[in-house]
């Protein structure tokens, strides 16, 4: 492992609340804790793109709940190495 990739919760403005702040909090431990780099990135609509994923692929709404952190994780980390690879073209 050579970096951790947390989610932002940033506001849909854009702007930061508390929850970024606690989250910044968590990211700075995890830093001191594993001497790894730890990057934010943009997790807002993650969740209402998971569950759209879920309908796409026919999963039951009662079953949403199981799944959809595990699918926003994905989709957060999808996002962070789409743009380190455009960075690099």
């Amino acid at each position: 492992v050579g970096k951790i990739i947390l989610g932002n919760p940033l506001m849909l403005s854009g702007d930061e609340g508390e929850r970024v702040r606690l989250t910044g909090e968590f990211a700075d431990s995890l830093r001191r804790r594993t001497g790894l780099e730890v990057i934010m990135e943009d997790e807002r609509l993650t969740t209402v793109e998971a569950d759209e994923i879920m309908d796409e692929a026919g999963v039951p709404k009662s079953e949403h709940k199981k799944y959809v952190d595990m699918i926003a994780a994905q989709l957060i980390l999808q996002s962070y190495m789409n743009r380190e690879t455009y960075k690099h073209d």
